[in-house]
């Protein structure tokens, strides 16, 4: 990590939205036991959520692999159900589908890349399943 001093924190206090939606405020408490809070852009919050998911799946794969253990660098988003598809009216496709964790995914995509990522996901089905090891 880069920057300044660290600051822990011991407690979410409050968040809530602001500026007709546009905005988000999360108000924190430190362990000094002042508050602190951090304002940002609503379209911010699905990043800050991933990554924070990401980093707290990362975490807990660390703590059951112990000191010296391997540890997963990408944790996958396991696809719970397929919502929908659509069109966006400059004529991207939509694909949105619920997660195992977390929010739902909402995928934009050119046509373009659409018939790309039918093509792969395609090439994935022709091949035979991974075999699983017996440990």
């Amino acid at each position: 990590m880069t920057g300044g001093p660290k600051t822990t924190i011991s407690k979410i206090i409050s968040a809530q939205v602001v500026d007709y939606g546009h905005g988000i405020e999360i108000t924190l408490e430190k362990s000094d036991g002042n508050t602190e809070t951090l304002a940002f852009p609503a379209e911010l919050l699905p990043v800050l959520m991933q990554g924070l998911s990401a980093a707290g799946n990362l975490a807990s794969q660390s703590r059951r692999a112990g000191p010296g253990g391997m540890v997963e660098a990408v944790t996958p988003m396991i696809m719970k159900i397929h919502g929908r598809t659509g069109q966006t009216p400059d004529g991207m496709i939509l694909f949105e589908f619920g997660l195992t964790e977390g929010f739902p995914v909402r995928l934009a995509m050119s046509r373009d890349q659409t018939v790309r990522t039918i093509e792969l996901l395609q090439a994935e089905l022709n091949k035979p399943p991974p075999k699983r090891s017996s440990n």
